[in-house]
């Protein structure tokens, strides 16, 4: 497989789809393969590149600031360092538990979502108020970068996990949004 090649002003996923196409072009014209055969090697290499962008999310989650990633409890209790080498026994095996907050959030706080009608796909006006609300949806999961530190100073660039969040699921009691029109 060729390098990958990051290119300024494309985004990780183009790169790898660039080098991918130039992989099997390279490769069709060295082994002298048919277009059937070029065909088959490409879905290979996008099936390793769906493997491997799974695995750079997985990497990227274990070294953000904010992963939700601990020991878990009744195993760390178990738990016994190896004395000389390990013998795979049940007593030498860390367990983490990975995600717990974000799980018990989204299984406490399902999206009940009627069926589309014109009404709701627009978003419906609030009783007593001049504001408009959302129908209820989930935001997605993303990675968001933030600068740490005093401006003038030596500052970090910080990457944090923003997990999914409900919007408009639970309307109950809404505050009153006031827009000061000058």
């Amino acid at each position: 497989m060729l390098p990958l090649k990051l290119m300024q002003g494309k985004t990780f996923e183009e790169c790898v789809n660039q080098t991918i196409k130039e992989t099997v072009e390279y490769s069709g014209k060295m082994l002298n393969l048919s277009v059937l055969e070029n065909k088959h090697l490409l879905e290979q290499n996008l099936k390793v590149y769906e493997v491997i962008r799974k695995a750079i999310q997985a990497v990227l989650y274990i070294c953000a600031q904010n992963n939700d990633i601990r020991e878990n409890p009744v195993q760390q209790k178990v738990y016994q360092k190896p004395k000389t080498r390990i013998k795979d026994q049940y007593k030498e095996v860390r367990k983490w538990d990975v995600g717990e907050t974000v799980i018990r959030k989204l299984r406490a706080n399902p999206v009940k979502i009627e069926n589309p009608t014109e009404e709701n796909k627009v978003g419906k006006q609030r009783e007593n108020s001049s504001g408009w609300t959302q129908r209820p949806h989930m935001r997605r999961a993303h990675w968001h970068h933030f600068w740490t530190g005093k401006k003038g100073e030596e500052r970090k660039l910080v990457l944090k996990w923003i997990a999914p969040s409900f919007i408009n699921t639970d309307l109950g009691e809404q505050p009153a949004t006031i827009n000061i029109v000058s």
